[in-house]
């Protein structure tokens, strides 16, 4: 069965950012929402704008394949791929997908999963 998450729950005010969230999590189920809008689901900060959507990894090797699978994901996406992180923009919507040197500690809130509040980096807030 497809995840569909974040489309049910309307996680964003725009609907193709759901769907592009979803079809990632589709993709591989090892990412996790982080950032700002994490602490949002999380129930720690007030429902603001975020300057991007943020999903967060541990594992090498799914972050590795994302550089090869992104491009197949989101036709026409803008992917900018560094060591750590790939920036996307498709739509004029901004996502990115962050490689972690620790586990991660997660939780999930009405079939979203997150990176734990206390656990996401002050960078990605």
């Amino acid at each position: 069965m497809a995840y569909k998450s974040f489309n049910v729950q309307q996680v964003f005010a725009i609907p193709s950012l759901n769907i592009l969230c979803d079809r990632l999590i589709n993709f591989n189920s090892d990412l996790f929402l982080t950032g700002a809008a994490a602490t949002m689901i999380n129930g720690d900060a007030t429902v603001a704008a975020t300057r991007a959507v943020i999903f967060i990894t541990s594992d090498k090797i799914l972050f590795s394949s994302l550089k090869n699978e992104l491009p197949k994901l989101w036709a026409g996406a803008a992917i900018i791929s560094l060591s750590d992180r790939y920036l996307i923009d498709i739509y004029n919507l901004k996502l990115e997908i962050w490689l972690s040197t620790k586990s991660i500690v997660s939780t999930t809130v009405d079939g979203i999963k997150t990176q734990a509040t206390n656990d996401i980096p002050s960078n990605l807030l």
